[in-house]
C-alpha cells in the first residue's frame, strides 16, 4: 500500500522536526543561585497527608530525580523546585504527562504563600476560563502561570493524585510563555499533519474498496482509523473531544481501540503477504487475541471498579501477554510470506514500515 510510505516518510520529518527544539527560558531567569537546570525533588514514601508548605523543608525526606515517578506505590505524590527571576515576569510550568487527574500548584516566596486551587483532568476542556487565571492556554498536559517577582527566589510545590492503582508520572519543565507558544505551534502543525496523512490514507482506502470491493482495503481503513485515534488520545488531545465524544478519553477505550487497530492490521497483513485464508479453526487467527484482550479488559475493569487500586499488576501481564502474543503472530506470518513467496519485496516493504512506526514511538 503506497499509504504506509506516505507513513514511513511522515516519521522522518517529525524526527527532523524534533532535532531542532526550542529554548525555553531566557538569562533572566534561573532555577536556583548556583545552577542553570531545574534542581527537583520528590517526596519519598509514604506521603503525608498533609504539609505545611511555609515550614523549612527536610531534604532527607526527600529524592532528588530528573522527573516525578512514584509508579504505583502511591496515588499521591509531592514535588518542589527553587527558581528566581532577575526581573519581575510569568513563566508557564508544564506537566509533561497525562498520567494525572489532580494537580494543585503553590507558591512559597519569602514574604507570602500563593495557593492555587486543585484542578482535575476534566478542567482542561475548559481552560482558558475566568475561574482559572492560572491556567493561560488550552493544552493537553497541565500548564500554569507561575508570576516571579525580581530577585526574590520562588518555591513551586507540586501536589498530584491519581486513582489507586494508576501510575504517578510526570516531568516537569519551565517555559517562556512566548517560546511555549512556539513550541506549541510546531506541535500542532506536526500532529495536524499526522492527521491528515492518516485521514487521507483512510479515505483512499474506503475509496478503494467502493471500487474494487476487496477486505484489504477495509482491513486496512480500519487499522490506520484506529492507530491515529490511540495516538491522540495517548497523547492527551482527548481533552479537546467535544462533550459527546468524551468517552473516548479513557484508558479502557484506548484499549480496545488499539486492540482492534492491532487485529485489522494482521487481517491486512495476510492480504499484503498473500497469505491463505483463515478459518476459525485456525491458532493463527487474530480473533482468538482479539476475544482473549477484550475479555481480559472487561476484567480489569471490573476489578478496578469493585477493588480500586488492585488492577495495575493484572491490567500490566495482560499487556505483556497480548503483545507477546501479537508478536509471535507476526514473526509466523512473516517467516510464512517469505517460505511461500518468491517475492520478498512486500515482506520487506512491510516490516520497514513497521520499524519506522516503531522509531516514531
Amino acid at each position: 500500500m503506497r499509504s504506509i510510505g506516505l507513513f514511513w516518510m511522515f516519521c522522518l520529518t517529525v524526527q527532523c522536526g524534533r532535532a531542532q527544539p526550542y529554548s525555553r527560558l531566557d538569562s533572566t531567569f534561573t532555577f536556583a543561585s548556583a545552577s542553570d537546570f531545574l534542581v527537583l525533588f520528590q517526596e519519598r514514601p509514604p506521603i503525608q497527608q498533609s504539609f505545611d508548605v511555609s515550614r523549612s523543608v527536610h531534604l532527607s525526606d526527600w529524592q532528588r530525580v530528573p522527573s516525578v515517578h512514584y509508579g504505583n506505590e502511591s496515588p499521591k505524590g509531592r514535588a518542589f523546585f527553587t527558581c528566581k527571576s532577575a526581573i519581575t515576569q510569568t513563566v508557564w510550568l508544564e506537566l509533561t504527562s497525562h498520567f494525572i487527574d489532580t494537580v494543585r500548584v503553590t507558591l512559597v516566596r519569602p514574604d507570602t504563600v500563593i495557593r492555587y486551587r486543585a484542578i482535575s483532568y476534566p478542567d482542561l476542556a475548559l481552560v482558558p476560563d475566568l475561574r482559572w487565571p492560572f491556567l493561560p492556554v488550552r493544552h493537553p498536559y497541565f500548564v500554569f502561570a507561575i508570576s516571579l517577582l525580581a530577585h526574590q527566589p520562588t518555591t513551586v510545590f507540586i501536589e498530584s493524585c491519581v486513582q489507586p492503582g494508576d501510575h504517578l508520572k510526570f516531568g516537569v519543565q519551565v517555559w517562556e510563555p512566548t517560546h511555549f507558544l512556539a513550541h506549541q505551534q510546531q506541535d500542532t502543525w506536526l500532529w495536524a499533519f499526522f492527521v491528515g496523512i492518516f485521514m487521507m490514507a483512510i479515505l483512499i482506502s474506503l475509496l478503494n474498496y467502493l471500487l474494487d470491493t476487496q477486505l484489504i482495503y477495509l482491513y486496512y481503513a480500519t487499522y490506520v482509523a484506529c492507530l491515529m485515534l490511540f495516538a491522540l488520545i495517548n497523547d492527551g488531545w482527548g481533552v479537546s473531544l467535544p462533550p459527546w465524544l468524551q468517552w473516548l478519553d479513557s484508558r479502557y477505550a484506548y484499549a480496545y481501540c488499539l486492540n482492534v487497530g492491532l487485529y485489522s492490521f494482521f487481517l491486512f497483513c495476510r492480504r499484503f503477504l498473500s497469505l491463505p485464508p483463515l478459518t476459525v479453526r485456525n491458532w493463527d487467527n487474530p480473533l482468538w487475541l482479539l476475544l482473549f484482550v477484550g475479555l481480559m479488559t472487561e476484567v480489569v475493569r471490573y476489578t478496578q471498579a469493585t477493588s480500586p487500586g488492585s488492577s495495575s499488576d493484572l491490567s500490566y501481564r495482560i499487556g505483556v501477554v497480548g503483545v507477546t502474543g501479537y508478536g509471535i503472530l507476526l514473526v509466523y506470518y512473516v517467516v510464512a510470506s517469505l517460505r511461500r513467496n518468491t517475492n520478498p519485496i512486500p515482506t520487506v516493504f512491510l516490516l520497514a514500515a513497521i520499524l519506522s512506526m516503531f522509531l516514531y514511538y
